[in-house]
């Protein structure tokens, strides 16, 4: 193993053989900023981040397609701190044009989700989902339909982690 600044030590991280050390790639877009205002980059018009408190989350009422027997998502995976501020993900299921059952987590963030689970092979989301929290009253990521994953760029470090930002790329 080379010394820390060298590409070959970053490259044993990526591929997970370095201990107590990984990389992690945020990527996003916000399709809808207004000239001259700052926005988050993410697919919401809004930010509800970061939360006042930790909150269990669901998947709001969608798509039919998106359910257990539907050809779209079955199974969203959703990632973030927790109430230790730890980094946590947690798996859960579409209800289609219900809401979802609430997590089992208290999340204090919730910086990234994705389709882990469809109905038909090559498929993703048929519908937009929405990861909100449990009580439906606030929305906080979002995952555009057939993209498959949510466009945020946030994330937090976990705690007992250091965090060294290697670089940014932006598109206006």
């Amino acid at each position: 193993m080379s010394f820390f600044g060298s590409t070959d030590f970053l490259v044993e991280v990526e591929e997970g053989t370095v201990s107590d050390h990984f990389m992690r790639h945020k990527f996003g877009r916000n399709p809808s900023v207004v000239n001259g205002q700052w926005r988050f980059v993410n697919l919401l018009g809004f930010a509800a981040w970061p939360l006042s408190a930790p909150t269990t989350v669901r998947i709001a009422a969608g798509n039919a397609a998106d359910a257990a027997g539907g050809v779209g998502a079955r199974g969203i995976v959703v990632q973030g701190i927790d109430d230790s501020f730890n980094e946590v993900t947690e798996l859960l299921a579409t209800n289609g044009t219900s809401p979802g059952a609430a997590s089992s987590t208290l999340f204090w963030r919730v910086h990234r989700a994705w389709v882990s689970d469809v109905g038909i092979y090559g498929g993703a989301n048929v519908g937009t989902v929405t990861i909100e929290n449990s009580a439906g009253a606030l929305s906080l990521l979002q995952i555009a339909p057939d993209e498959g994953q949510s466009q945020f760029c946030g994330w937090t470090v976990p705690i007992g982690h250091t965090a060294f930002l290697m670089g940014v790329h932006l598109h206006v």
